[in-house]
């Protein structure tokens, strides 16, 4: 087994060779081909992005942290209103834009930060949305749980959610999208 140090050089590699980009590019590629095809049988089809690396990298924090991902260090760069769009997925962003397919963001960051968020995706090109939903303060579920609740509450307003996109498992969990696409992130492990 290798030793912290050298998970942590073989993280930067991945990164820094265009590799996680590649793997991004390829699932991100199939999720524009389902998304064309299915987007021609059902009305008020939408597809659902998570945030953080997914819609949004926050790798330039996370390698400066050394992979830490300490609470505070995590704070201060959700709090950062300059972000980089994650290309692949900016460019299934736009697609399903041009579709007339609504885009949702889910993320579970705190309701807290939404004015910052606003600001992030907006300096990474994402401005044209149907709603961007964060985490209530009082809302104690875990990510599975409260990602599959709002999930149901969109489906619920009359929208087919045909894609749901993230980079944790605990994006995609829980049903309410006609299909799932994960994304890598080694960086980091939400439950």
């Amino acid at each position: 087994m290798d030793n912290i140090g050298q998970l942590k050089l073989k993280l930067r590699e991945y990164y820094n060779t265009g590799a996680y980009f590649d793997e991004i590019d390829v699932i991100a590629k199939k999720a524009m081909v389902f998304i064309q095809n299915y987007n021609k049988k059902i009305k008020n089809s939408c597809i659902v992005l998570d945030i953080d690396e997914t819609s949004i990298s926050n790798y330039a924090d996370i390698d400066a942290n050394d992979f830490a991902n300490l609470p505070w260090q995590v704070k201060l760069q959700l709090n950062k209103i300059n972000s980089t769009a994650i290309k692949p997925v900016f460019k299934l962003y736009e697609k399903a834009i041009k579709l007339g397919i609504k885009v949702f963001f889910l993320s579970g960051r705190s309701e807290k930060l939404r004015k910052n968020t606003v600001k992030a995706l907006d300096s990474a090109g994402y401005k044209q949305y149907e709603q961007i939903i964060l985490r209530n303060k009082n809302d104690l579920s875990s990510a599975s749980s409260f990602k599959t609740t709002k999930r149901a509450e969109i489906e619920q307003q009359g929208y087919v959610i045909i894609a749901s996109i993230g980079d944790q498992k605990s994006d995609l969990l829980g049903g309410y999208a006609k299909k799932v696409f994960k994304l890598p992130n080694p960086f980091y492990y939400i439950p």
